[in-house]
């Protein structure tokens, strides 16, 4: 195999968004040589439990999803060429890759990113191979993933699932580049602030095309772009909580009807314009917490930016 660039996150930095769009460009960028798999593919996979991104991996479905991987990724090289180009590029987005969604507030941050990555680049043996990185400021993450960690079905308070991330400053990005610029045949970590998104949809998707060399692409080609996964707003983000909790003893496949009509219903009820979005951090708390992170910040824009 040539080259290979994955995307590989973070969670909650337009991940769906991106796959969605990329799923619906995927002829377009068939044009450009450009074969495409996100998570969506990898997720039909009969031995993904294999894939050491997951906390409870089972070693012995790895050779299945390794030889389940790269026959997902031949099939799509050769929709590639059945369009009469030849593939030059393979590209996979998919979050999972920097480890599973519940986040991990533990050093080294990410703790599975390394071993997730190997697995993939050991399945593909490819020549080169270029990582895509999207990071947002961390106070903004933390809510992010707190909101989805309340869709999910959780009923924790913001102030608990604080406290697991606030001794030091865990989320270090310069010290996960550095760790991945250590696998084999990786060329090149490309990192993107996930607040470019403040431009449009539109702009942020054609940002991430060029990383990779689609710049031609025209992601108007893609139909109406929208933001997907909506947080909640706040008399919906009080609701769910009270919902979640009545919910939380009922049967695993109950729960999950529960959960998703629960999610549909409050969305409706409560929707954003009508209603504020929650405020999770207060002032005072989100200046200690950002200031946790001055140093290491600056040092990671000073080195990937």
């Amino acid at each position: 195999m040539g080259n290979l660039t994955l995307h590989i996150g973070l969670q909650k930095t337009g991940t769906s968004m991106i796959q969605q769009t990329m799923r619906k460009l995927r002829s377009e960028l068939h044009h450009h040589g450009i074969a495409y798999v996100d998570r969506a593919d990898m997720e039909s996979m009969q031995y993904l439990r294999g894939w050491s991104a997951y906390a409870k991996t089972r070693p012995e479905l790895r050779s299945g999803f390794v030889a389940e991987l790269s026959a997902l990724v031949a099939k799509r090289a050769s929709d590639c060429a059945a369009g009469g180009v030849q593939p030059t590029r393979i590209v996979v987005s998919n979050e999972t890759l920097v480890g599973s969604a519940a986040p991990s507030f533990t050093r080294p941050f990410r703790p599975r990113a390394e071993s997730a990555i190997a697995d993939v680049i050991g399945a593909l043996h490819p020549v080169s191979t270029e990582l895509m990185l999207y990071v947002r400021r961390q106070d903004l993450l933390v809510e992010s993933q707190y909101l989805q960690r309340i869709h999910a079905g959780k009923a924790l308070t913001f102030d608990r699932f604080l406290s697991r991330c606030e001794p030091g400053p865990i989320m270090d990005y310069l010290d996960l580049v550095a760790r991945l610029r250590q696998l084999p045949t990786v060329t090149n970590v490309w990192t993107r602030p996930f607040e470019i998104i403040a431009a449009g949809p539109g702009p942020f998707l054609a940002d991430f095309l060029a990383g990779f060399g689609a710049g031609e692409v025209d992601v108007a080609r893609a139909g109406g772009i929208r933001r997907v996964n909506p947080s909640y707003t706040a008399p919906a983000l009080a609701a769910a909580i009270r919902l979640n909790r009545r919910n939380s003893d009922r049967f695993p496949r109950a729960a999950h009807r529960a959960k998703r009509a629960a999610r549909s219903l409050l969305k409706r009820r409560y929707p954003p314009g009508r209603y504020e979005r929650p405020v999770l951090f207060t002032p005072e708390r989100r200046r200690e917490f950002l200031a946790m992170y001055d140093e290491v910040n600056r040092r990671f824009f000073r080195e990937c930016h």
